[in-house]
Order: C-alpha cells, then structure tokens, then sequence
C-alpha cells in the first residue's frame, strides 16, 4: 500500500486468490505463494456507519463498506467522497491511499470515476470533501489529485 498500490495473494499452484492472506492455499494445500497487483476495482456489497461509541481516530463516522473485489473476494474498508444516503448496493468505486499518522498509506475506496463525471449522476452523487480536507486526523487532497 505504501507505493500506491493494492496486493493480494495468489496461490502459485492452483492461481486461486488467498484473502484473508495466510501461509496455505486453502483450495490445494500448497505453500507457493505469489504477491500480485490487484485491479483496485470492485462494487459495493454492503456499507454501515457505526455511530456509537464514535470510532476512535474519526472527526466524524466513517462509512465502512464491503467491496466485492473484481478478483472474486471480499474486501473491508471505508468510503470516501459519498455521502452515506447515496451509497447503493452495486456501486462502482476503486481504490485509492490515504496517508496515516506514521506516514504510511491505507486502502480506501471512492465513486469510480466514470460514475462521478456522468451529468444525471453528478447531482445524485453528493461528493463529500471535494474542496479536500480531513477525516480522522488523515489529510484528503481534492477529489482527482493524488494522495502521493
């Protein structure tokens, strides 16, 4: 993640993905392992806002949602750029890295950009942070630019 980029674990024998990453391909029992780059891309499976107790390290609730990853599995992380009420089963987003306290980078997930350029999805999407900002002591660049 620190170079901008999102990795999973692949099974050197059978190709098969291996998340949670563990020592052992839980389909044939090998132990190659291959460290791959993954798309970053994927659709929203299901998302809540946990609003009490207030999750430490957050000014406000973060939308934490599963992501169905285009390589066939799960994914835990937060949204950025939506606002809770138009996130919809099915949304398009990719990831990106935001900076944490010690200077190293999470995987989040935003709007796909084909999404948020459309004219009939621009007023139904209400971006959060456009002008950039920040959320739980992690600085957000304006939408478009990079975190690097």
């Amino acid at each position: 993640c620190d170079r901008g980029e999102l990795m999973g674990q692949r099974c050197g024998d059978c190709g098969k993905f291996r998340f949670p990453p563990r020592p052992m391909c839980p389909y044939c029992h090998s132990l190659k392992i291959e460290l791959v780059k993954l798309s970053g891309r994927g659709t929203v499976y299901s998302w809540i806002q946990p609003r009490h107790p207030m999750p430490a390290g957050f000014t406000e609730p973060p939308i934490v949602a599963l992501i169905d990853l285009e390589e066939g599995f799960r994914f835990v992380s937060n949204l950025y750029e939506i606002e809770l009420a138009d996130v919809k089963p099915g949304l398009p987003v990719e990831v990106f890295f935001v900076p944490t306290l010690s200077n190293r980078k999470l995987p989040v997930f935003r709007p796909r950009e084909e999404i948020m350029t459309r004219p009939e999805c621009r007023s139904a999407l209400l971006c959060r942070h456009r002008e950039g900002g920040t959320i739980g002591g992690t600085v957000v660049p304006p939408y478009g630019e990079s975190t690097a």
